[in-house]
């Protein structure tokens, strides 16, 4: 989301919240810090279909940004820890779409440009549906009408640059159909602010260290005036790093890294 808002807007309104829920993202913890655990599930706080009303004071400040700006659409980007085709317990890989006819379309349009770029079946993304009761799609789709969709990533063996550009990929196609957006999938940074900023790109896909880039960019975020992406084989290989100022390769094995990035990604 953070890189999403960057993009160049042609048409109509985008809002973004980039970091939904800050309190779990610093402690890197699914759940929100601090509450008791029948509340500390940001996404199972929203009202519910009986009428329960918000359960904690973050998911009360974004239910009321969502009901005075009451969009056309509402997309939740979020995690899982596991493929769903492979692990029924985890919804990773899918896109969870409200009950509206209009929104499983615009979901499987997105499912047919995401799911072109990924090889195994069983990772491809499925569609579900309704979102979980609870949940910010639900409660917007139940209690305003508004179209909604949650797009589900999977955390399990994958680079957080690729979990990244699935959700750009997703994102891309749906304000592409809504004639919102120009500019290709891999724009990460906002090419109108360069003064007295550096951008960081950092790899972090095949032949990495294990705990290189995330140790990198906590290193990284604490120096003022650095922004850092992360990015993998197919950004490299798109062009990206023409946005950037440096490039950081993080220990492992080079030998690996050359055949993930390719002759044109080593070029």
């Amino acid at each position: 989301a953070e890189q999403i808002r960057h993009w160049t807007i042609t048409r109509g309104k985008l809002i973004v919240v980039p970091q939904a829920n800050k309190p779990a993202l610093q402690n890197r913890t699914r759940r929100m810090p601090s509450l008791p655990r029948d509340r500390s599930d940001l996404n199972r706080n929203f009202p519910k279909t009986d009428g329960e009303t918000s359960r904690c004071t973050l998911s009360t400040a974004l239910w009321a940004l969502v009901c005075s700006h009451r969009p056309d659409w509402l997309l939740d980007l979020h995690e899982g820890s596991d493929f769903t085709q492979i692990n029924k317990e985890s919804v990773g890989s899918s896109i969870i779409a409200a009950k509206s006819t209009e929104a499983k379309k615009k979901a499987y349009r997105m499912l047919e440009a995401l799911n072109d770029t990924i090889e195994e079946p069983e990772k491809k993304f499925i569609l579900k549906s309704p979102p979980a009761n609870g949940s910010l799609a639900r409660a917007a789709a139940d209690s305003l009408q508004i179209k909604s969709m949650i797009l589900e990533t999977t955390m399990k063996d994958q680079p957080l640059s690729l979990r990244a550009r699935q959700h750009r990929i997703m994102v891309h196609r749906f304000l592409t159909d809504l004639r919102m957006v120009s500019g290709n999938v891999d724009v990460l940074v906002n090419a109108g602010n360069r003064s007295n900023v550096i951008y960081v790109a950092l790899y972090d896909a095949g032949g990495v260290g294990h705990k290189g880039p995330t140790e990198l960019e906590k290193d990284l975020g604490e120096l003022v005036d650095v922004v850092v992406r992360r990015v993998g084989s197919p950004e490299i290989r798109s062009g990206a790093l023409k946005q950037f100022d440096v490039l950081i390769i993080p220990g492992g094995s080079g030998s690996k890294q050359a055949r993930a990035l390719g002759t044109d990604g080593c070029r």
